[in-house]
């Protein structure tokens, strides 16, 4: 069989035929479809990994990899690996053994695993600054997704509001409207410590004073 006949679609186009990679998607096809292209390719991702020398920073331990029970769970493992970095064969290897047994697989959990094997022996209060701030990247990725969420959830109530022509005044002696404006206020208030007001910059923005200061 020729190259040209082991490949259905030559030229796979983006959002058409793939998402991940094109050499997946082929590597799919080419299997009739038993491997999905996502399967497939977080499959190279997991080889390629393999093959990075130890001292590398982003090193996935293969036998680390091969504790976990399925695919997803394996891929949060070699995701949150690549994200702390300079983790050793053996430290991923004591995580994943854990995270086995208390069936836990979910990729900030690992992270946060990863985070405190990789500091269990360092002790100096720069290796501890270090930790914590790589803590502290990660909890503005998780709070980060959450807002996208809430920006979304945020725009349904509005069209709905507006569709329907909704006052929230109507809804003012209800349990959920008393909830509601409960944990408003609060979001509120942590928007304001987060986003203080910097006056407005040369495209009408506020400035948000802690992140760009």
């Amino acid at each position: 069989m020729t190259h040209g006949e082991a490949i259905k679609t030559l030229k796979p186009i983006y959002k058409i035929n793939y998402i991940k990679s094109s050499e997946a998607f082929q590597i799919s096809e080419f299997l009739n479809g038993n491997w999905s292209e996502s399967r497939v390719f977080y499959s190279l991702e997991r080889i390629k990994g393999e093959e990075i020398e130890k001292t590398h920073e982003q090193y996935i331990d293969k036998e680390a990899v091969e504790m976990y029970p399925t695919e997803r769970s394996a891929r949060n493992f070699v995701k949150a690996v690549k994200q702390i970095k300079n983790i050793t064969p053996e430290q991923q290897r004591n995580v994943a053994k854990r995270m086995v047994e208390k069936e836990s697989f979910g990729e900030s959990i690992v992270k946060s695993e990863l985070l405190e094997e990789k500091y269990s022996n360092k002790k100096t209060e720069k290796d501890q600054r270090e930790k914590n701030e790589i803590h502290f990247k990660n909890y503005m990725v998780e709070t980060t997704k959450v807002i996208k969420s809430l920006n979304d959830r945020f725009l349904n109530l509005f069209e709905l509001q507006t569709k329907y022509n909704f006052d929230f005044k109507e809804f003012q002696d209800s349990d959920e409207a008393d909830n509601f404006k409960c944990e408003m206020r609060i979001l509120i208030d942590y928007l304001n410590k987060f986003s203080k007001r910097g006056g407005e910059n040369k495209n009408g923005e506020n400035e948000l004073l802690q992140i760009s200061d």
